[in-house]
C-alpha cells in the first residue's frame, strides 16, 4: 500500500513539475535592431529594442528574469513593464547579464529591454557581420521569434546570409521600414545557437591597416633585397693562409700587428738590430706591401717607439696596406658598408611603424576582432626585421672564414710553437705564436735583447696567456 502511494505521489510531482517547466516559456519575441555610428563614426553599434512576452500559467505573473548579453558591452540599458514603466533590474558587465523583476499583476508577463551593444558589427575579409550572440541564450524556450535589422539611410544590404539559414531553413526577408532598408528573420523555435548576420557591400571598413600592413611588408622585404644587393661582394683573390702579421690583426689589432710585422722582418733578416734599434737592410721575395711601408722607416736606424709617433704617417699606411691584404684573402668586411645598411634597414622600419602607427590610432579599429592577429602579426614581422637590420649593425670587422682561420692558428701556436731550431733558420712559428700568444710567450726562444725591443710594447694583457710550462703540463 505505501509502495504504491509513493508511486503515485511521484508521478504526480513528475506531472506537476512539467507543467511549471511548460510555463515557463517566451511565447514571442520581438527583436528591433537599428544600426547606429559607434565612438569613430563608423556604424559597428546597434541600438536594440527587444518586447519579450512569457508564458505565466495559471500560478501568475510574479517571478523574476534573466538575459545573457556578453561577450558584448552595452550602455543605455532600460527595463520596461507592460505599463511602460521602469522595472527593477541590474546589469552585472563581469558577467553580462541582465535581471529583472516582474510585476505581480495579470496572467502574461511582458517585458522591454532597451540597449545599446557596441561594436556588434565586425569587418570579415569580403563582408561585414552582424553579431547578435544573445539571440540564441534565452534563459527558457521561445516558440516564436522575428529580427528586424535596420541599416542606415541610402545603404542597401546584398549577399544576405543568416547562421540560422541551416536549421530553420528560411532566408532573410529584404524590406522597407520607416523608411529604411531593413532585414526581417523569422523562425518558430528558434535554434539555441548564436545568431550573425553577413551581408555586403562593407558597412564597416578598417582594411586600410591592413593593406598597409601588407603594402609595407612588401616594400620593406624589397629594399632589403635591393639594399643587400648593394653591399660589395670581394672575391677570394689570394688563398694563402693568413700571414703572421695578418693573424696579429685578428687577434689583436693594428699595434699588436705592427708589432708581429717588425718582428717577423727580423726574424727573416730584413731588419737588423743595431743595439736598440732597428736598420732595414733588404728584402726578401715574399715581401709584402705592408711590410715595404715598415721597411720604409728604418731606411736609417730608428728606435721601434718612433714608428708609432703621432705625426708619422707610416702606421695609418701600414694599416690600410694590411687591409687590403686581409680583403683579398677574404678575412675582413667592410665594417662601414654594413653599418651603413643597417641604419638605413633601420629607418625603413622606423618610417613604417610610425606610419602604420599613426594610421591605427587615427582609425580607432580596436573592436575588429581581425585586427589583433594582424597587428600581432606586424609587430612579429617588425621584430624580425629589426633583428637583420641589428645583425647589419653588430655586425664584427672579422669575416666568418676570418674568425676560421683565426682559430686554426690558435690551436696551432698552443699545441708547441716554441720550438728552438740550432740551425738558426728562419722559424714562421715564432712569429705565429708572437702574434696569438704575445711576446712574453718567447722568452728562451729568442734572444733576450731582440725580445726587449718588442716587450714593453706587447699589446698583449700580462698573464692572459699561459706560461709554456703550464701549456705543456695541458698537453
Amino acid at each position: 500500500m505505501r509502495l504504491l502511494l509513493a508511486l503515485v505521489l511521484s508521478c504526480a510531482a513528475c506531472l506537476w513539475g512539467g507543467v511549471a517547466r511548460a510555463a515557463e516559456r517566451i511565447s514571442d519575441v520581438d527583436v528591433s535592431v537599428t544600426l547606429v555610428p559607434g565612438s569613430h563614426g563608423r556604424f559597428s553599434d546597434a541600438q536594440v529594442i527587444e518586447k519579450l512576452t512569457y508564458d505565466a500559467g495559471k500560478d501568475g505573473g510574479e517571478g523574476a528574469g534573466t538575459q545573457l548579453v556578453a561577450p558584448w558591452h552595452i550602455e543605455k540599458l532600460a527595463v520596461l513593464g507592460p505599463d511602460g514603466f521602469p522595472l527593477q533590474h541590474d546589469y552585472d558587465p563581469a558577467e553580462g547579464r541582465i535581471r529583472w523583476n516582474f510585476p505581480s499583476v495579470g496572467t502574461a508577463r511582458t517585458v522591454e529591454i532597451r540597449f545599446q551593444a557596441k561594436d556588434v558589427v565586425q569587418e570579415t575579409w569580403q563582408t561585414n557581420s552582424f553579431k547578435a550572440d544573445w539571440l540564441g541564450r534565452w534563459g527558457h524556450p521561445v516558440g516564436h521569434l522575428m529580427v528586424t535589422v535596420l541599416f542606415p539611410q541610402g545603404f542597401v544590404p546584398q549577399d544576405v546570409y543568416s547562421s540560422w539559414e541551416a536549421e530553420t531553413k528560411l532566408r532573410p526577408v529584404q524590406t522597407v521600414a520607416v523608411g529604411l532598408q531593413a532585414l526581417v528573420v523569422e523562425a518558430v523555435n528558434p535554434p539555441p545557437t548564436s545568431f550573425e548576420l553577413t551581408f555586403s557591400p562593407k558597412l564597416v571598413s578598417v582594411a586600410t591597416v591592413w593593406f598597409l600592413l601588407i603594402i609595407a611588408a612588401t616594400l620593406m622585404i624589397v629594399l632589403a633585397l635591393l639594399r643587400v644587393r648593394r653591399l660589395p661582394i670581394h672575391p677570394l683573390l689570394d688563398l694563402r693562409d693568413p700571414t703572421p702579421t695578418e693573424v696579429a690583426y685578428l687577434c689583436k689589432g693594428s699595434r699588436g700587428a705592427i708589432l708581429t710585422a717588425h718582428f717577423d722582418l727580423l726574424l727573416r733578416r730584413c731588419l737588423a738590430r743595431v743595439g736598440d734599434r732597428l736598420h732595414a737592410v733588404e728584402a726578401d721575395a715574399a715581401i709584402e706591401p705592408y711590410e715595404q711601408i715598415a721597411l720604409s722607416f728604418f731606411q736609417t736606424p730608428q728606435p721601434l717607439l718612433d714608428f708609432f709617433m703621432e705625426l708619422n704617417a707610416h702606421p695609418a699606411a701600414f694599416e690600410a696596406a694590411l687591409k687590403t691584404s686581409l680583403s683579398r684573402k677574404g678575412l675582413l668586411r667592410d665594417q662601414a658598408m654594413l653599418k651603413a645598411a643597417g641604419h638605413e634597414l633601420l629607418g625603413y622600419l622606423i618610417m613604417a611603424v610610425l606610419l602604420i602607427s599613426a594610421t591605427v590610432l587615427t582609425i580607432g579599429p580596436w573592436s575588429q576582432v581581425w585586427i589583433r592577429p594582424w597587428l600581432l602579426g606586424g609587430a612579429a614581422f617588425a621584430v624580425i626585421y629589426g633583428i637583420f637590420a641589428t645583425y647589419f649593425l653588430r655586425s664584427g670587422e672579422f669575416s666568418r672564414l676570418g674568425q676560421v682561420k683565426l682559430n686554426k692558428f690558435e690551436r696551432l701556436a698552443r699545441q708547441g710553437m716554441r720550438v728552438i731550431n740550432p740551425d738558426d733558420a728562419y722559424r714562421p712559428q715564432l712569429a705565429y705564436a708572437a702574434a696569438i700568444m704575445g711576446f712574453e710567450w718567447l722568452a728562451g726562444s729568442i734572444p733576450e735583447e731582440d725580445l726587449a725591443i718588442f716587450l714593453p710594447l706587447d699589446p698583449t694583457p700580462a698573464g692572459s696567456v699561459p706560461m709554456p710550462e703550464e701549456a705543456s703540463a695541458n698537453l
